[in-house]
């Protein structure tokens, strides 16, 4: 009798040990679901806060950008010059004279000499640029979710709430 009253003992303390582990489990499993309800929630506000306005994200563009090219430039360029020259000399110079032979005459010269010319210089150069660019800014993208995705979404979170409360009955 000694060992059917320790059998007796063994399968209480078993059966208590069921019993505590399921408490256990049934306890974990409704915080479980208490976190899953609060999450469905969340996300259902959310996205319906998404049908109001549009999502706006940043992109964020942090690049450098390499310019190798040759830039040509041909032109005519044309310099109009207008000037008064004054000359104001004396050009001496020799005369063969028959009878007195050669003689130094000395020669005033004075006189106004208009310059009027346009002058035409062609230009063809050709500069190399050589550089990197660094091009670092944010771009603030508006994305407007379609109605129908959301209602869609929403839609099947409410049939889902449905379905953990038909579930939990």
């Amino acid at each position: 009798m000694k060992w059917i009253h320790g059998w007796r003992v063994l399968i209480s303390v078993l059966v208590l040990a069921s019993l505590a582990g399921n408490v256990f489990l049934i306890r974990t499993l409704m915080g479980a679901q208490k976190t899953l309800n609060q999450a469905r929630d969340t996300a259902r506000d959310a996205l319906l806060s998404l049908e109001s306005e549009p999502m706006v994200i940043s992109v964020a563009i942090d690049e450098e950008i390499p310019i190798r090219t040759t830039v040509s430039f041909s032109d005519t360029l044309r310099v109009p010059f207008e000037l008064d020259y004054t000359l104001s000399t004396v050009v001496n110079t020799y005369i063969n004279i028959p009878i007195l032979g050669r003689q130094s005459v000395a020669v005033p010269v004075n006189a106004v000499i208009p310059i009027s010319e346009t002058f035409e210089i062609p230009i063809a150069v050709s500069v190399p640029v050589s550089m990197t660019y660094p091009l670092e800014l944010d771009i603030p993208v508006a994305v407007e979710i379609p109605v129908e995705m959301i209602t869609g979404w929403v839609t099947y979170l409410d049939a889902l709430d449905l379905g953990l409360q038909r579930d939990a009955r």
